[in-house]
């Protein structure tokens, strides 16, 4: 086997040392043995491979530059020591795994680099529309978020980024202290109003009111609000309001004084003078309203004892009644309990009904007893009536007394008969007296027929009264119906004129008209309420028309009043500027002439801001200002035609590396469903037309190269 020229079997390169060694081998013996050649081989790289698996292993608290050069190094000297022999397997085990294990590290690193660049750029664009809106109060809770995210984000920052950040948060700081003093002010002016219908609310007691009163006034000091231009005035609507209450209130304690002084008066005259069966009713009516007025003074203490000391006297004179009374109710139990197994149903149901009436007269025991006696009460005599009436279920008793009741219903029936112009009012006790008649069982069958026939031809005389009525009504609601379809013609007539106005006008006036006559046969409802919807949308597609017009001439306006804004814009890149050039006064005069366009307020924000530029001294500082607004500019006027082109299906090669970055936010947050919806392309790119039209100063070249592209989108989009 030939060693030479530095190779080893296989045609694998070895590294220096090793090469030297295969040429001291093949310089002793044309014919090596093999096992001294590997043990050479391995004398010198098992150290070396051993030592590069430990580099590898000792490099995991290295950053991702410093793993990548050093994997790079490593396997570099790994592949210089040559074929991997069977006893450095091992070594090549190790050395593969910890090579995969520090690539994974290494890419792991650079995705968190990625994603934290990209959650800084979205935490300031959320910051940036946080406060974009100025018409609209600042989400606290979505600002504290993202001041909570940004501190979240571990490592150093891009120093503009910072920058960026603490400016923006600066003026929504500034913004969130004015809204909350705003807020403050507005729920001050909530407190003196409340004050106000407090102050003239005259059903609440003094007690509520002392209670809402109080509420308020821990909720001003809470407000802690001291200073602003309005609040000197408001904290003193405050106090004389507040005072004005505790004055009234002061006045009303003392009124209440007296009534509890009446109180005692009338608790003492119960005491005195008191039936003891009233006792517990006018001592209750007597605590309630006590209760009722409440807290008055200071001066309480005393009348309260005066009261309970004389209530105390009632309820010990009323225990006595209530022994008494429980002790009468107790013996009528007594004579109860054994009726109630009695099968002389007539006679014990008479002998029940005087004991019930003696129950009735026994006055009330204590609450506790009473509650007792009455559950014992009810179960004897429900006991006893239960059997009774499942008794009389089968005789012929029991049909006798169904026909006495029943000639009971007809009689009164017969009394309503007499009043039978006033049947509207009577109808429903007829149809109880009917209900009342369902529920009682037969009568003996040879009186049947003749009591329902009277009963029926009784109650026939107020049912064929409410047929006539109800016949009447029915043309009533005929001439409803004319009067509705007759409004109908007149709205039709009305949608064939021009003035929209006028035809507006004329529907409001029949809308009230309509709505005062009353019901249409059923039958016609949903006919003639369809007809009068169907006329109502036409009216609406006539106005949603004339609205989409208008919009139209608004839209136009907005263009020609960006071209204005470009042009005067234009003048910044001349060599003087100023507000008296004729150029720009002729701008000026063309302004004012275009009336009012659909984003009037934004597009003259621009127009004023170009006005201040060319009024300030043109200097370096001025110019450097101008060129750095143009670059930004620029950036997002690209991004907005970069949107357009993706619309349109475009593809862009050459993009800046800044739009590139927005056009992949755009695109994460179409992924994550943040970006606002459109229902179609079109609209989509109205949208971003609105937002081109407010993009400031731009050199004109890039300007007209951007336009050409933009005109280039809107055509392929349609």
């Amino acid at each position: 086997m030939n060693y030479t020229s530095g190779y080893f079997p296989g045609n694998i390169q070895l590294n220096a040392k090793t090469q030297l060694i295969m040429t001291d081998i093949t310089s002793e013996s044309s014919s090596p043995n093999d096992s001294s050649l590997t043990s050479k081989v391995l004398e010198v790289n098992l150290p070396l491979r051993k030592s590069l698996v430990e580099k590898l292993e000792a490099a995991t608290d290295l950053d991702a530059k410093e793993c990548e050069t050093l994997l790079e190094e490593c396997r570099k000297k790994w592949d210089e020591c040559g074929v991997v022999l069977d006893e450095e397997k091992e070594l090549q085990v190790n050395f593969e795994h910890m090579e995969v294990t520090l690539k994974a590290k290494i890419a792991n690193e650079k995705q968190v680099a990625s994603d934290k660049d990209i959650k800084i750029r979205q935490i300031l664009k959320d910051l940036e529309n946080l406060g974009k809106d100025q018409n609209q109060e600042i989400d606290s809770k979505k600002w504290q978020e993202l001041k909570e995210s940004w501190k979240q984000i571990k490592g150093e920052k891009d120093e503009n980024l910072q920058k960026k950040f603490a400016k923006t948060s600066d003026k929504i700081e500034l913004r969130v202290k004015k809204e909350e003093h705003n807020r403050k002010c507005a729920e001050l002016v909530s407190l003196n109003e409340d004050l106000e219908k407090l102050k003239a609310d005259k059903d609440c007691n003094v007690n509520e009111k002392q209670k809402r009163f109080n509420d308020i006034k821990e909720t001003f000091k809470k407000l802690n609000l001291h200073t602003g231009s309005k609040v000197p005035k408001l904290r003193e609507t405050f106090v004389r309001i507040s005072g004005e209450i505790s004055q009234e209130m002061g006045w009303e304690r003392w009124s209440n004084t007296k009534r509890k002084e009446k109180l005692c008066e009338s608790a003492q005259e119960l005491l005195d003078k008191g039936e003891l069966a009233t006792y517990r009713n006018k001592l209750k009516e007597l605590q309630n309203e006590w209760k009722a007025i409440g807290f008055t003074t200071k001066g309480d203490d005393e009348l309260w004892k005066k009261f309970r000391t004389t209530c105390d006297a009632i309820f010990e004179k009323l225990k006595g009644f209530q022994v008494e009374c429980q002790k009468k109710k107790e013996e009528i139990l007594e004579k109860l309990e054994p009726l109630k197994e009695s099968t002389e149903f007539k006679k014990t149901a008479d002998q029940i009904s005087e004991l019930q009436s003696e129950w009735k007269k026994a006055g009330l025991a204590s609450w506790k007893a009473e509650k007792e006696l009455e559950k014992k009460y009810r179960s004897i005599c429900d006991h006893f009536f239960n059997r009774r009436r499942e008794f009389f279920k089968e005789s012929k008793e029991e049909q006798k007394k169904n026909l006495e009741l029943k000639q009971v219903i007809l009689e009164k029936v017969g009394h309503l008969e007499k009043r039978s112009s006033e049947w509207k009012s009577l109808l429903p006790e007829v149809k109880k007296l009917q209900a009342e008649w369902k529920s009682i069982g037969p009568v003996p069958r040879n009186k049947s027929d003749a009591i329902w026939k009277a009963f029926q031809e009784a109650c026939d005389v107020f049912y064929s009264q409410k047929k006539v009525e109800d016949e009447a009504q029915d043309a009533v609601f005929i001439e409803n119906l004319e009067k509705k379809e007759a409004l109908l013609e007149k709205l039709k007539s009305a949608l064939e004129g021009e003035d929209l106005q006028a035809v507006a006008k004329e529907f409001s006036t029949i809308d009230k008209e309509w709505s005062t006559i009353g019901y249409v046969p059923r039958k016609k409802v949903k006919q003639t309420e369809g007809a009068y919807r169907d006329l109502q949308s036409k009216l609406q597609e006539k106005q949603q028309a004339i609205e989409s017009e208008k919009r139209k001439v608004q839209e136009a306006l907005s263009d020609e009043k960006a071209e204005l804004c470009i042009s005067l814009e234009n003048c910044l890149f001349n060599e003087t500027w100023g507000e008296d050039q004729p150029e720009i006064q002729e701008i000026a005069q063309k302004w004012s002439n275009v009336g009012v366009c659909s984003q009037e307020k934004d597009i003259k924000k621009r127009y004023k801001k170009t006005m201040q530029l060319l009024n300030r001294p043109r200097n370096e500082k001025a110019l450097a200002e101008l060129e750095k607004e143009c670059d930004k500019n620029a950036q997002q006027l690209e991004s907005y035609c970069l949107k357009l082109e993706g619309l349109a299906g475009l593809e862009v090669k050459d993009m800046s590396a800044q739009a590139r970055r927005q056009l992949m936010v755009a695109e994460l947050q179409s992924k994550l469903g943040k970006s606002s919806s459109f229902k179609s392309k079109t609209e989509e790119a109205q949208s971003i037309l609105k937002d081109i039209r407010l993009v400031s100063v731009v050199p004109k070249e890039q300007r007209e190269l951007m336009s050409v592209r933009i005109k280039a989108a809107l055509e392929k989009i349609g």
